[in-house]
């Protein structure tokens, strides 16, 4: 029989194991990175079960009278135990809206992990959306390349024409270790952001700086710089068989020489030459309001490195 239970914290070594072997899990589902801004939200992360194993978990948390797959992760959902069925997974949806209504909540948002995140195919709670009736509220559209296909479409030539300018100038690339750093090269990403859309990085220096020293293996950055003067940065997040670009900014200069076709290209190579195990760059989506908008000048130039779409869905369940 399948049971529902809210995550508490004596449950942090075990859910933590269970993220680290399921089949479309990744470090953003562990519990030092989803705690980090638990003055923000407050958890109610579930855990489901029978009688001899945890068959899933859902990173959660709550607003009133909403669960939400938790707001402060780009992506979530249920994270599935490589021997969970598609049967279990249309039961425990129907167990988890039993769960929330006597709890009291009205109304349950569902963010999809994207295939692309997978370790095996995990696409069965889109089957149970989709049998329970969910509507779809939000569909981002992302870019992603497959670094192991023959198919990648080709770099465009105004982006190897950047590299080469780039490069010319002087600049090289070099990847971040010393996380004291941080605090000097966040003015970059903040000014970009403010400039350009009038928003803040969702991370603060010092909260980059904490997710770096725990998990040094998975966030990673590299610069773009001249006579010791930065003027690129790209943070990657890697998740399983995927390297997220996170944070993609340059100075104004660093535009207008090519700064970001020299990152991405040295990043991209590195990934396709040295790890075996990343099969896909992800550059992240291009949209505003809630996937209605398209910078098609943002997805031309994530498609200029040989991208193509990947969508990002959250859905919007009844209790």
């Amino acid at each position: 029989m399948i049971q529902i239970r809210r995550y508490g914290p004596d449950d942090h070594q075990a859910w933590d194991k269970f993220v680290e072997g399921a089949r479309n899990g990744t470090f953003l589902f562990q519990r030092a990175f989803m705690d980090y801004h638990a003055n923000r939200f407050r958890d109610h992360s579930l855990i489901c079960h029978d009688d001899k194993r945890w068959l899933a978990v859902l990173p959660a948390n709550e607003a009133g009278t909403t669960l939400h797959s938790h707001q402060g992760l780009t992506y979530g959902g249920l994270v599935l135990a490589p021997k969970t069925t598609a049967g279990e997974v249309m039961a425990i949806m129907d167990c988890i809206r039993v769960y929330l209504k006597r709890a009291g909540f009205g109304l349950w948002t569902y963010k999809q992990v994207p295939y692309i995140y997978h370790r095996q195919p995990s696409e069965d709670d889109e089957y149970a959306l989709w049998r329970i009736g969910a509507t779809l509220r939000v569909c981002n559209l992302a870019t992603a390349i497959d670094l192991r296909s023959p198919l990648t479409a080709p770099v465009e030539e105004r982006r190897g024409r950047g590299q080469r300018r780039a490069t010319k100038l002087g600049y090289q690339v070099r990847e971040v270790r010393d996380t004291a750093e941080l605090p000097a090269l966040w003015p970059i990403i903040e000014q970009n952001l403010a400039a350009s859309h009038n928003t803040r990085p969702v991370h603060t220096a010092e909260e980059m700086q904490l997710l770096m020293t725990r998990f040094p293996q998975q966030i990673r950055c590299w610069v773009a710089e001249r006579e010791q003067q930065v003027e690129g940065i790209v943070v990657l997040f890697e998740c399983g068989p995927v390297a997220h670009s996170q944070y993609p900014h340059a100075t104004a200069e660093g535009k207008q020489n090519g700064v970001m076709d020299l990152l991405f290209l040295h990043i991209i190579d590195y990934y396709r030459r040295e790890r075996a195990d990343v099969r896909y760059f992800d550059f992240g989506i291009s949209n505003e309001n809630e996937g209605r908008f398209l910078n098609e000048g943002l997805q031309a130039q994530k498609e200029g490195f040989g991208a193509r779409g990947v969508t990002y869905r959250q859905w919007e369940i009844p209790v």
